[in-house]
């Protein structure tokens, strides 16, 4: 095992990842996306971390109960897909 993996040939592709190959790569995945946007607003925000964390829980929040109230106001399956396709009838 040790001689094959010591025997490939060498690869011309770069064995680096930035900062956007980084975020592609843990953004399907729900677990690796929570401590990427954590890093991410730490090195941003600095000392107002907690500010920026508590502005998104209220965005977040705020969109959540929206789309709970478009649920209830139109219950069918896709709902608010049929919403913005009624609204773009009349742009």
């Amino acid at each position: 095992m040790n001689r094959l993996l010591h025997t490939a040939p060498p690869s011309p592709l770069k064995k680096e990842l930035g900062l956007l190959g980084s975020f592609s790569m843990g953004f399907a995945d729900v677990g690796a996306d929570i401590f990427l946007a954590l890093g991410l607003i730490a090195a941003y925000a600095h000392g107002l971390m907690p500010l920026a964390l508590l502005i998104a829980a209220i965005v977040y929040v705020t969109s959540g109960l929206s789309y709970a109230e478009l649920g209830s106001a139109i219950p069918v399956s896709g709902g608010h897909l049929r919403l913005a396709s009624a609204l773009s009838i009349h742009l």
